[in-house]
């Protein structure tokens, strides 16, 4: 599965946001990615769906590597999937989801 995006592109959210602090999204909804954005460390990639951030601040990724938000709230690619690759069935995303990041 490939999970790099370009601007412009769909992708179905394969889990749903639980903080309030955390871009919002919710598992099954199709999403037009707004801004990606890559870790300067370890090149992972963190899309954008539209939602900007309350204030300026900066972003740990995984790697433990902080960069500036740009403005944006972000979310990890990898919990986002092409309609071209899955339908949006429940059903197949938990499946799916399961699959490839449990």
């Amino acid at each position: 599965m490939n999970n790099i995006f370009k601007i412009g592109e769909s992708a179905i959210a394969l889990t749903s946001s639980f903080h309030p602090l955390q871009q919002q999204r919710r598992k099954g909804k199709i999403y037009k990615i707004a801004a990606v954005s890559y870790c300067i460390n370890c090149g992972t990639q963190r899309v954008n769906i539209g939602e900007a951030a309350d204030s300026d601040y900066n972003t740990e990724c995984d790697c433990g590597k902080e960069q500036d938000c740009r403005g944006l709230k972000w979310t990890y690619s990898n919990l986002f999937v092409k309609p071209s690759e899955i339908s949006a069935t429940e059903k197949e995303i938990n499946k799916k989801y399961k699959e490839e990041y449990a």
